[in-house]
């Protein structure tokens, strides 16, 4: 990916953001732990697909200056990530690659699509290994549909539950969400791992 600071710089400037953790678990094993919220106009999709890419670097220079062993330290990634299933984003985190003749991507002029994008990390979706991506996260009066995500990392992590969310009669007894029952327009998602030993 042809990419520079002040592109970078430009993307980041739309307020969104990207927090990384390192945490250790009780055995002193270090895990790293990432939200997000990436730009929200569906109209952008190459913005969400260069968000995602620079979390992704900057979680990569993580691992990098500390040693870390992506088979060994495990990843979750977490966030309203305003991109559904079957967005560039989703398969740029599923896939590991992004090809330049996307739909999300296919016209845009930035240089940095000339080429398939693409990271080394393996990583997948709780919700859709456990039961499924859900009918939605997301539920507005002008909108419904799945935007958030828990990914993992497949080499050190594999889900065990996910808790199912409510369905389009509950969220829409007050209309949509929010309301006195849900006080955001998303859902909250919950997963539950187990470490993988290598």
């Amino acid at each position: 990916m042809v990419f520079n600071q002040e592109l970078e710089n430009h993307f980041m400037r739309l307020y969104n953001v990207g927090i990384v953790l390192i945490l250790k678990n009780e055995f002193n094993e270090p895990f790293i732990i990432a939200n997000t919220h990436i730009y929200w106009h569906p109209k952008y999709e190459s913005v969400k697909v260069i968000q995602s890419k620079i979390l992704l670097e900057k979680i990569q220079l993580l691992y990098d200056r500390l040693n870390f062993k992506k088979d060994h330290v495990p990843l979750v990634i977490t966030g309203d990530f305003n991109s559904t299933p079957s967005s560039g984003v989703y398969e740029f985190y599923s896939r590991g690659k992004l090809h330049h003749s996307h739909k999300s991507i296919v016209h845009s002029d930035l240089p940095c699509f000339r080429e398939e994008i693409n990271h080394s990390f393996s990583l997948q979706s709780s919700y859709k290994e456990t039961i499924g991506e859900p009918e939605f996260t997301n539920f507005t009066d002008g909108f419904i549909d799945t935007l958030d995500y828990i990914w993992y990392s497949t080499h050190t992590l594999q889900p065990v539950y996910s808790k199912p969310l409510i369905n389009k009669s509950e969220a829409s007894l007050e209309t949509a969400l929010p309301n006195s029952k849900f006080p955001s327009d998303h859902l909250p998602l919950y997963s539950k791992f187990k470490t993988i030993k290598q």
